[in-house]
């Protein structure tokens, strides 16, 4: 349950609407709608699931079937990143080299 504490916040529909365009800007939601005016009370159960592995192997598989991928720098920086993630090694670097059997 939620409950106001003081004075409710009231926004226009224009706020409303820019919250639900901004749904990640947490920063945008806390300066119209403070936490401190607002106390949840219940409780909840959850089971969280990680999934980060599957999801990066997934993503890797398919920015690797994509065709050209390795030669543009800034799809091999998101293919790098995603592998410092997968591989918990935040300084990986990432090199690519071609070869051709003639």
């Amino acid at each position: 349950q939620v409950r106001v504490v003081g004075t409710k916040p009231e926004l226009s529909l224009e706020q409303v609407q820019h919250l639900l365009h901004n749904r990640h800007r947490l920063e945008l939601w806390y300066e119209l709608l403070p936490p401190a005016h607002f106390a949840l009370e219940g409780f909840n159960l959850l089971q969280l699931v990680d999934v980060t592995t599957q999801e990066i192997l997934s993503e890797l598989k398919y920015d690797l079937l994509e065709r050209d991928v390795l030669q543009a720098s800034d799809r091999l920086e998101q293919i790098q990143e995603k592998l410092r993630v997968l591989f918990a090694r935040p300084a990986l670097q990432l090199g690519i080299a071609a070869y051709d059997e003639r």
